[in-house]
């Protein structure tokens, strides 16, 4: 095979990366920067953004003064190694164009939930059920866990446990439903696991219970600002129950 047909199979692999890392962009509202040395690409699907563009300049800059006699496929590997290891980053793709201009593709992985324990310590769990630090950087708006059965939301492999996926499955039906999202502002974790949750609007308390059958239950919160707080008002309750099995328990 010719090396101008080898170049031109290069060019055409290239421009096919760019049209996804395009694609990425728009539909994750992401934002990117170039210069003669870098084209890099932050997703920003979270709103927040915990990484940043210098960060990550920072990083290759520091990296090429550490790696500076490999092969390039190895220099490509072990950068993209060291950039997922990053707290909030997902994934990471990295290449070159056909000029040597480094390519970084970054989607990041912005926080479910915070988690503040009654010691006072505190971080974030991701999408993918990671415990990483609070960013100094930027703050996100998420519902906040509490209580005494927060220490155990801190644990690094807890979400790998069959208790803490079924938690990590309720915080993110939580994050990606706009009512919830915007509404629920607090979950108290009891120590015997059951669950209080405070909101934005209004004085009442919801006794949830633990996160079993936690989508009918979240249904019937739906149903008591749709129904009861319409016909009722909405200072006529400070205490509503959805435990209980197809009823709703308002004093």
């Amino acid at each position: 095979m010719s090396l101008q047909l080898l170049k031109l199979k290069w060019g055409i692999l290239v421009a096919v990366f760019l049209l996804i890392l395009s694609a990425f962009y728009v539909f994750n509202k992401g934002y990117q920067v170039s210069d003669e040395k870098y084209t890099i690409q932050i997703s920003d699907r979270h709103v927040s953004k915990f990484v940043n563009d210098s960060e990550i300049k920072d990083i290759i800059t520091q990296f090429n003064a550490e790696n500076l006699d490999i092969e390039d496929n190895e220099y490509l590997l072990r950068l993209e190694q060291k950039l997922r290891k990053l707290d909030f980053i997902q994934s990471v793709q990295v290449a070159r164009d056909p000029n040597g201009r480094l390519l970084v593709n970054i989607e990041q992985d912005g926080p479910l939930a915070r988690v503040l324990t009654p010691e006072g310590k505190g971080a974030y769990v991701t999408q993918d059920g990671k415990v990483i630090q609070l960013s100094q950087k930027f703050t996100s708006r998420v519902v906040m866990l509490t209580g005494k059965g927060a220490n155990k939301l801190l644990k690094p492999n807890f979400y790998n446990t069959l208790e803490g996926y079924k938690i990590l499955r309720f915080l993110r039906y939580i994050f990606h439903d706009e009512f919830f999202k915007s509404n629920i502002s607090q979950l108290s974790f009891g120590a015997d696991n059951q669950i209080l949750i405070y909101t934005q609007i209004g004085n009442q308390t919801f006794e949830f219970g633990t996160v079993e059958d936690f989508e009918s239950k979240l249904d019937k919160m739906k149903i008591y600002y749709n129904d009861i707080v319409k016909s009722e008002g909405w200072n006529t309750y400070k205490l509503v129950k959805l435990q209980y099995s197809n009823q709703i328990v308002c004093k």
